[in-house]
């Protein structure tokens, strides 16, 4: 029996340890810079991950057969350390929506990238304080929703074009089909760091972030440490998603996509 009970300390103690270790590591060593830095690419530069040109390349079309026009290519970087995203951003101007293509990378010292998640993405400007945005991101969600900004995930789509028609069913139901112009909302650099500020405001309220002036970063409170950490540890985030999942097929019957 002695052996049974050793046995059964080992394993729970292999579960619990990452509930304990994990939102130390984590608020040690994670942060987000208060500013991102945003640089345009051509979608044929020669620093333009390979895979995320594949990606980009592939996902356009369909995309284009919707309506959508390109508006631009662009790299974020020097926000949360080793990590960089690529992105391309497309326009539908009879319905006022946005596409984004999005593909993270880690970067590693030698300065080699490698991919970690890539996902198609539909953003409504309902008004200036209210959005939709819908996309088959794989990544679990740590961090509360921050109010006015509906997110809906739907991970089994991988058709960009049955994503959109789950988009504009959602953004029908939350405000009558009304969108902002896109005038309201040009998606540059300036932009894009007013939404990521927007984010750090209701998270540092909240009490998962704190600004430090000095590193002009936001880093984990501990609340925010151990609420993350703990969302995305096994077998809570396997929990979660699968919660997710059901809710979302739920959600794809009731709008007829």
């Amino acid at each position: 029996m002695t052996a049974v009970y050793v046995l059964a300390g080992l394993v729970l103690g292999s579960v619990l340890l990452p509930y304990v270790l994990g939102p130390i590591l984590v608020k040690a060593t994670q942060a987000q810079a208060v500013r991102a830095t945003f640089r345009p690419l051509d979608g044929t530069a020669p620093d333009l991950p390979g895979d995320a040109k594949a990606f980009f390349e592939a996902g356009i079309p369909p995309l284009l057969e919707l309506g959508f026009t390109p508006l631009a290519c662009m790299e974020m970087s020097h926000y949360v350390k080793n990590v960089k995203v690529y992105f391309t951003i497309l326009e539908h101007r009879e319905h006022c929506d946005y596409a984004m293509l999005d593909a993270f990378y880690l970067v590693f010292a030698s300065g080699e990238c490698k991919h970690r998640s890539m996902h198609t993405e539909f953003i409504s400007l309902l008004t200036p304080e209210r959005s939709v945005t819908t996309n088959n991101s794989s990544e679990s969600v740590a961090t509360p929703p921050v109010p006015g900004r509906e997110k809906y995930f739907f991970r089994n789509i991988t058709d960009s074009q049955r994503l959109y028609r789950a988009h504009q069913a959602l953004a029908r139901r939350a405000h009558a089909g009304t969108r902002m112009p896109l005038s309201a909302w040009e998606p540059d650099a300036r932009v894009l760091q007013e939404s990521i500020s927007r984010e750090h405001a209701f998270l540092s309220g909240q009490g998962y972030l704190r600004l430090d002036e000095t590193a002009q970063q936001y880093r984990l409170t501990w609340k925010g440490a151990i609420l993350m950490t703990w969302r995305l540890c096994w077998p809570v985030k396997q929990i979660r998603m699968a919660g997710d999942g059901r809710r979302a097929e739920a959600l794809l019957r009731e709008l007829g996509v």
